[in-house]
């Protein structure tokens, strides 16, 4: 990714630096000009500065006192970074520079410019470049988490916000940023901790006043719901351990009292900001979702010690791994699993383990280092599991070693996919298999089958 950087030398004064989103520039008189030069000599669209091949190109708009470069007239050239445009008063230069190499205030400012204009994919490109620039500066990666939330991707959001927090442990912004996080995992008290506190350093904070004010609204919600369904269970809220179903929206939780009320409360908000993630990506919006939080998970035997739970038509979860100290742990169980749901339906039952594996992967969890590691150690070594095993259950490979590696190779895989096809593509996938299951038939919708897939993404791994 580029900007534009343009020195401006008017008549009398120092020079004037700035810096402008790498698309068509236009400069003249018009309060419409990007770079706009309150002169009358210059016309109102007066030249424009484009993006060409090579580089930057310099086109005048047929303007009443012409446009000049290195002194002479033109009506279109290429430029380079030395070169002088000279428009009425003004003396300019242009120069094309690529962000990651841009000082960190030039990527603020570009940031602050891009946040007017509302364009994410290109915000989320400077947010990442300014906190590359500017590593000490927490603003930086505030700004990155807020994005990150934004989209939906809560594990790196909570990596970045402990490099804020390193950097400045007592800015409320960071305690309130730990707040959004927590109450998008679904951990109410902790969000409200965190808010008390940022409240505590700046008592007119408004957007924490605001988020202390929804938190306690859901968890009055959540409170009322769970009594409700006791009560609809024929039981008292002073009887434990019994079973009980909530249900709200598409989403319905078996759960026993007295032991799951918080954490039916805590899956709840997780899985809605699941499946908006969900939805966004892969289109599909389920009607009906069953979650079973069990005390005693009797689930199929898939070798690998990473499964908090699994899918067979509900999604179940295995309470005592949901009270890990990482909060971040409910969130991947639950979507790890959601996403199984999702490409079940989407699928019909017919994709390949590979794939559904992999979504599952890529969607719910960054690869760990440990799984990435595992990975190029077999791509180095030529020891990658064949595409053809992968299409099969996991739990067939038997050794857990095979099976991480299995999981790492699909997540890597997905990862290859969704750079090459997109995320209409992925869809266009979920949608051959439902119609038929042999992966090549599917594939060859894309000009590939399995063989020649496989020796693609591990060109790319490499």
């Amino acid at each position: 990714m580029y900007l534009i950087r343009v020195g401006i030398w008017p008549s009398l004064g120092p020079p004037d630096w700035a810096v402008y989103p790498f698309e068509p520039l236009l400069v003249g008189r018009s309060p419409g000009c990007a770079l706009q030069l309150a002169d009358s000599c210059v016309s109102a669209l007066h030249a424009q500065v484009e993006p060409g091949e090579t580089g930057l190109v310099l086109r005048d708009l047929g303007s009443k006192n012409r446009t000049y470069l290195n002194g002479k007239a033109i009506e279109q050239t290429e430029l380079n970074s030395k070169d002088t445009v000279l428009i009425a008063g003004f003396s300019l230069r242009f120069a094309q520079v690529e962000l990651a190499l841009a000082p960190e205030d030039e990527i603020a400012a570009m940031f602050r410019l891009y946040q007017t204009k509302s364009e994410p994919d290109s915000l989320l490109k400077l947010a990442k470049a300014w906190t590359t620039a500017s590593p000490k500066d927490p603003h930086s990666h505030q700004a990155l988490v807020r994005l990150l939330i934004q989209r939906g991707d809560i594990q790196k959001a909570a990596i970045e916000i402990e490099k804020a927090w390193l950097l400045a442990p007592h800015d409320p912004n960071n305690l309130y940023l730990k707040a959004l996080l927590a109450e998008q995992n679904g951990r109410l008290d902790s969000a409200e901790e965190f808010l008390r506190r940022a409240l505590e350093i700046k008592p007119e904070f408004q957007k924490a006043q605001k988020a202390e004010t929804r938190i306690e609204s859901k968890k009055r919600v959540f409170a009322k719901l769970g009594r409700l369904a006791a009560i609809k269970d024929g039981q008292t809220q002073g009887v434990a351990n019994k079973p009980a179903f909530f249900q709200s929206g598409p989403f319905g939780f078996y759960f026993q009292t007295g032991l799951h009320e918080a954490m039916v409360s805590n899956a709840y908000a997780a899985l809605t900001r699941i499946a908006k993630r969900i939805n966004e990506v892969l289109g599909y919006s389920p009607d009906d979702v069953s979650v079973v939080i069990e005390e005693n998970l009797c689930s199929p035997n898939n070798g690998s010690k990473r499964a908090a739970g699994f899918y067979n038509g509900k999604i179940h979860l295995l309470a005592a791994k949901l009270h890990s100290p990482d909060p971040n742990f409910l969130y991947v169980a639950l979507a790890h699993e959601y996403i199984h749901l999702a490409v079940d339906r989407l699928g019909k039952g017919s994709c390949p383990a590979w794939l559904d594996e992999g979504l599952a992967q890529f969607l719910s969890q960054n690869l760990n280092p440990a799984d990435l590691h595992l990975l190029k150690q077999a791509r180095d070594q030529d020891a990658l599991l064949p595409l053809e095993l992968l299409e099969r259950d996991f739990a067939l490979l038997k050794h857990p070693k095979l099976v991480d590696l299995a999981y790492a190779q699909s997540h890597s895989l997905v990862e290859y996919l969704e750079q090459r096809l997109g995320w209409e593509g992925i869809r266009g996938l979920l949608a051959g298999f439902s119609k038929h299951p042999d992966p090549d038939r599917v594939l060859a919708c894309y000009e590939m089958d399995s063989s020649s897939l496989e020796q693609a993404w591990i060109a790319w791994l490499s």
